[in-house]
């Protein structure tokens, strides 16, 4: 009987920084059982790493406090750091012959092209350039515990869209890592990537900035700290779930509750009414004076939706509108 033959160990995969992205990025692959090499440019988070049961332990993930001169033999490099160092960083994997000269080099900077790169990389032309954005909001993996807690921070890149750019030949080589991490891909124009970002800063950060606000309002009404944290959190997953149940080309509208959906007028007005006598009564509270200035624009938005897709009557539409106008009169001081 043949004996079974071994599984072939997948490319080492070389990473210049240690943060959300490069961590996450370093053990998804390690999963995959690609070896790792890992940059890790801070050095206390370095020692951190190291002093780690799981990450420090880990044979197959190599961490370095600079790049050797044997990373120029890794067919891929990733560059997981701000996107104002990325010029210096490829600048210093050249300098110090980190990098072979058909090496596939990708950056995660969702905003950036892959051509922002050649202005650092003129001595090494052949390189194969490539962008990779995995539409994620990514934990500090080193901050959560070995086991079940670090596995769930890494499922947030599972099933993440990622965005890619690059030259054909890059193109192909970043495919097939990438399709080893999640199924969703596009390809985006480098003049696109800016406005891709903002929508995933608009998506991400802004709705952590809304739950910041609404926190602040359900304060100033008395209501006990950790109780509105829990109570948010669960209403927010309640209605992103309702939204990811609907089918895909349904628009997101169908997923709605609340008095705008019901074409409410007098408990948006109500609403906006009571926020800003909340803004009034604590002046330096920078969430509680957003709230009725956000309210009153995306309820718009909603309402202006809905006329379009003409979800609700003339009359209902007619006392939305006069409500917000109304509000939007009192912001501004008309």
């Amino acid at each position: 009987m043949n004996a079974p033959r071994a599984r072939p160990v997948p490319e080492a995969v070389g990473i210049v920084g240690a943060g959300r992205a490069g961590l996450t990025l370093a053990l998804a692959l390690r999963q995959r059982r690609h070896p790792v090499w890992l940059w890790v440019r801070d050095s206390a988070r370095r020692e951190a790493l190291l002093a780690d049961p799981a990450i420090g332990a880990d044979p197959g993930l190599r961490l370095d406090a600079f790049p050797q001169p044997d990373w120029a033999a890794l067919p891929t490099v990733a560059l997981a750091v701000p996107d104002g160092a990325l010029l210096d960083v490829a600048s210093d994997l050249q300098l110090r012959g980190a990098l072979g000269p058909q090496a596939l080099l990708f950056h995660l900077a969702g905003a950036l092209p892959a051509s922002h790169l050649e202005a650092a990389l003129r001595a090494l032309p052949s390189l194969r350039l490539a962008a990779a954005h995995p539409l994620a909001a990514l934990p500090d993996l080193l901050t959560l515990a070995p086991g079940p807690p670090r596995r769930a921070g890494l499922r947030a890149l599972k099933g993440a869209t990622w965005a890619l750019d690059g030259t054909p030949e890059a193109l192909a080589a970043l495919r097939r890592l990438v399709g080893k991490l999640g199924r969703h891909m596009l390809q985006l124009a480098p003049a696109d990537r800016a406005a891709w970002h903002a929508a995933a800063a608009i998506v991400a950060n802004d709705l952590a900035a809304l739950l910041m606000v609404g926190e602040a309002v359900a304060r100033a009404a008395g209501v006990e700290a950790t109780a509105i944290r829990a109570g948010h959190l669960h209403l927010a997953h309640s209605a992103l779930q309702a939204l990811a149940a609907l089918p895909t080309a349904a628009p997101l509208w169908r997923g709605l509750t609340g008095a705008v959906r019901r074409g409410d007028a007098a408990t948006i007005g109500h609403h906006l009414e009571v926020l800003q006598q909340a803004a009034l009564a604590t002046p330096n509270n920078a969430p509680l004076q957003a709230a009725a200035p956000a309210h009153q624009l995306l309820s718009s938005v909603l309402v202006e939706t809905l006329a379009t897709a003409q979800a609700l009557d003339a009359a209902q539409l007619r006392a939305l509108r006069h409500a917000l106008l109304a509000a939007a009169s009192k912001l501004s001081g008309g």
